[in-house]
């Protein structure tokens, strides 16, 4: 999948909605996740709007817990402006969803919310979440051919899905 296009498409969408404040909460110890944040700059870049560094939340396996807590107390405890968060996937964003909720925040009124991956998690919660495709099947498929291709000494060249934004309960228009 095409992860420079994730960050840009949820970016771009939370852009539309007249969000101008964005966090980004990606993980950094795999190509996917920088990925991810090239593609949140570029719309920020392409827009010609500035991003708070600050607003950047990269976190490794390891230091998951500690940054979506700091992410948190953030969102809930003061008042920085953020309107608009692209998680890494949607195991990031319904976590987020669930917390805000019970710390009294309303999503996506408060705050809007795009995740990645389309997984079940995306319509889990009281809240259904915008997020991005992931073809998990068509890519198993397509993995396969290329598998067998290599296997019988045949050309293999690379495939680059790209996302499709699908729009849920997660994206306020301010």
């Amino acid at each position: 999948v095409d992860d420079v296009e994730v960050g840009y498409q949820a970016t771009k969408h939370l852009f539309e909605n007249k969000h101008e404040s964005l966090a980004l909460i990606t993980k950094i110890d795999d190509l996917q996740g920088k990925y991810r944040m090239k593609g949140f700059i570029k719309a920020h870049e392409e827009a010609g709007k500035i991003f708070d560094p600050g607003y950047l939340y990269t976190y490794t396996t390891e230091t998951k817990a500690q940054v979506m807590e700091q992410l948190i107390q953030q969102l809930t405890e003061t008042n920085n402006g953020i309107t608009g968060i692209i998680c890494y996937n949607d195991e990031i964003a319904y976590e987020l969803t669930q917390v805000l909720i019970v710390k009294g925040k309303k999503v996506p009124l408060d705050f809007s919310i795009v995740g990645n991956d389309d997984s079940f998690l995306s319509r889990a919660g009281h809240v259904h979440l915008t997020t991005l495709s992931h073809p998990k099947e068509v890519l198993g498929e397509t993995a396969a051919e290329k598998i067998v291709a290599a296997i019988e000494k045949e050309e293999v060249t690379n495939k680059v899905f790209k996302p499709i934004l699908i729009k849920r309960q997660s994206v306020n228009k301010i």
